[in-house]
C-alpha cells in the first residue's frame, strides 16, 4: 500500500514538470512570485498538511472500525459468540 512519502514523491515530480514549464512560459521577474505560491500549495503549508491530515483522519476511523470489529493488533478477528466449548463425549 502506498504511504504519504509516496504520493508525496508523485506530486513532486509532476510540480517539477509544471515549474520547468511555467519557467519558459513566465516572465523572470513573475516567474518567482509564481514558484513561491507553488511551493507554497504543494508544499508543508498546504497538500502535505493536507494529506497528512487526510491519512491521520484514515488511520484513526480505521482503527475505531478494527476496534469495534473485535480485531487485534494483529488483525485476527477474536468474536467471544463463536468460541464454544468442546461437545461432550458420553
Amino acid at each position: 500500500m502506498a504511504d504519504a512519502r509516496d504520493i508525496v514523491d508523485l506530486v513532486q515530480a509532476r510540480v517539477k514538470r509544471v515549474l520547468d514549464l511555467a519557467e519558459l512560459a513566465i516572465p523572470a521577474d513573475k516567474f518567482e512570485r509564481f514558484r513561491t505560491l507553488v511551493f507554497n500549495e504543494f508544499g508543508h503549508e498546504g497538500f502535505r498538511r493536507d494529506l497528512a491530515a487526510l491519512l491521520d483522519m484514515a488511520a484513526r476511523a480505521a482503527w475505531k472500525g478494527m476496534a469495534r470489529a473485535g480485531t487485534s493488533l494483529a488483525g485476527k478477528v477474536v468474536r467471544h459468540e463463536c468460541i464454544r466449548r468442546p461437545a461432550r463425549i458420553a
